[in-house]
């Protein structure tokens, strides 16, 4: 480790608490820094579009984590704008997936209503959800399934907000229609996400493939949806995923257990180093210990726990691919990962690891503040300022901030 990282492997039993404090501290002072880029930046919104949903996101955090009414306020306030757009003619004309698009805002607008804040008006959300519920059906019948854009995001929106009956009932449409349109038999099973060649490509990352596929078809199992697909469904998906896990072979410098994706044709697997929110033996490790606690089943336990702890070794950019401090591909959703397997399973070399990447992205993030970086993508949640202060944010108000669900952590 390098900076003040030499503390926390120190003998002194009094290190690892003046590590933390001062590893603290520091990240303090750089999200009172990003805080203000993402806050006081001018940007520029189309007229008649709902305001970005990322910058709600950050309110609603800053208000969960603070206590400050005024953050619940600037949510609520964002949220109503956007709303107030909404009607049956411009509801046809907005992005109706979970990133920036009208999923998105009816997760933010139940996650503020938890909280005792904003109220959606029923037959706007009515509105809302038919349509998103159509759009829906429609990219699971093209072959469009991705987390983030696509029938998946709107199935986990759909999931995790308040519904009646009618909406219990889409769900189950959604999840037969899935299952219907899935490559499966005794041995395996995965959903496309894509036409043309690219059909043939089994992805294995959270914005666009299959662990993002299997988590969102087990909180359905969870909260007791089509128990018996589900079911099936997630059991032979992991089981296709653990029949491509391979060896790390060091010598030739391959270090991931799981490949990037597959030719569901030929078979020719894919491999990439790197190690992220969107992609890597992470996002295997944490389906892995969600399914081995849902199901109670301890394979999958002891291969999760091989794989994340493995992945605990890789720390240069030639072992991660990790080059920035963003949270798609960078150092701040590494970090956040690895919070999230120590909460899923509390091993002290999780914790470890949380520390690393969070000293890590800082180091970046100070030289890419310095030479304006995210100039432009202050407000931008995966690829901007607001993935990193948020989780800023959670490392200095040391909790559990709701606004990670929105990223299956």
């Amino acid at each position: 480790m390098k900076g003040i990282g030499y503390l926390y492997a120190s003998k002194d039993i009094e290190a690892p608490t003046v590590y933390r404090e001062t590893l603290k501290a520091r990240a303090s002072l750089l999200l009172e820094k990003t805080e203000e880029a993402i806050l006081y930046h001018e940007a520029d919104y189309l007229p008649q579009q709902p305001p970005d949903t990322d910058l709600i996101l950050y309110y609603a955090a800053l208000y969960e984590a603070t206590g400050d009414e005024v953050y619940g306020r600037l949510a609520d306030n964002l949220l109503t704008e956007a709303f107030a757009l909404v009607d049956e003619q411009s509801v046809r004309t907005w992005n109706p997936g979970l990133t920036k698009g009208l999923s998105g805002l009816l997760y933010l607008a139940d996650m503020q209503e938890r909280k005792g804040h904003y109220v959606l008006q029923p037959r706007k959300r009515e509105l809302i959800e038919q349509y998103c519920y159509t759009w829906a059906r429609r990219c699971i019948a093209n072959d469009s399934n991705s987390f983030l854009n696509g029938s998946f995001g709107i199935l986990f929106s759909f999931l995790n907000t308040m519904h009646n009956k009618g909406r219990h009932e889409q769900i189950e449409v959604l999840l037969e229609e899935i299952d219907s349109h899935a490559v499966q038999n005794l041995s395996r099973y995965w959903i496309r996400n894509g036409a043309g060649h690219h059909k043939h490509t089994i992805d294995f990352s959270l914005a666009e493939g299959q662990p993002a596929y299997l988590l969102i078809l087990l909180q359905a199992l969870e909260k007791g949806i089509s128990i018996d697909r589900n079911y099936m469904a997630i059991t032979r998906g992991i089981s296709y995923m653990l029949q491509v896990k391979q060896d790390v072979d060091n010598e030739s410098a391959q270090y991931s257990f799981f490949p990037e994706s597959v030719n569901s044709v030929t078979h020719q697997r894919t491999y990439s180093n790197r190690l992220g929110w969107n992609g890597g033996d992470l996002t295997e490790a944490l389906l892995l210990y969600h399914a081995a606690d849902t199901l109670s089943n301890q394979k999958y336990l002891q291969v999760a726990d091989i794989v994340g702890t493995s992945s605990l070794m890789r720390i240069t950019e030639e072992e991660t691919l990790c080059t920035d401090a963003g949270f798609y591909a960078g150092a701040s959703g590494v970090a956040q990962m690895y919070k999230t397997l120590h909460k899923l399973r509390p091993l002290p070399a999780y914790e470890k690891g949380y520390y690393f990447w969070m000293e890590k992205m800082m180091d970046l993030l100070e030289h890419e503040l310095e030479s304006g970086l995210y100039r432009t993508r202050e407000k931008d949640l995966l690829n901007g300022l607001v993935g990193i202060g948020l989780t800023l944010l959670s490392f200095v108000h040391e909790k559990e901030l709701s606004w990670s669900r929105i990223c299956l952590l």
